[in-house]
């Protein structure tokens, strides 16, 4: 299993080029700056796809939201077992929260639809 980039301070031109060598099933379908800057990959399978937030102020990456296929649930959870540390995890709802060795970035996982599920990476200040 690929997860996306989540390498938070990284700059948007890290993540593209990321997305285009270890990613190739995503496309970049958007890219927006207002109060942030967003990056949007999507795989052109329904609603699977990777948003990402960038600070206006340094242009630095704090927020991931890989969206995934519900059949994946069981590979994307393993996967988040094995790399991070399960904090809390209510399994009937899908909701998992997972954090990194220093804490510094907090991951949750959240039940969408039947179909879909979100994996958030986010930094923790």
């Amino acid at each position: 299993m690929d997860s996306p980039f989540h390498i938070m301070g990284a700059n948007v031109d890290e993540v593209k080029s990321y997305m285009a060598q270890s990613m190739k099933r995503y496309r970049q379908v958007a890219e927006t700056s207002g109060d942030n800057i967003q990056l949007t990959f999507m795989t052109g399978q329904g609603s699977e796809g990777v948003l990402y937030s960038f600070s206006r102020l340094d242009g630095s990456l704090y927020s991931v939201i890989d969206t995934e296929r519900s059949v994946n649930r069981g590979l994307v959870i393993d996967y988040l077992k094995k790399h991070y540390t399960l904090v809390s995890a209510d399994e009937a709802s899908l909701q998992y929260c997972f954090t990194n060795q220093d804490k510094s970035m907090m991951i949750t996982t959240m039940k969408v639809s039947d179909s879909y599920f979100n994996v958030n990476y986010s930094l923790v200040y």
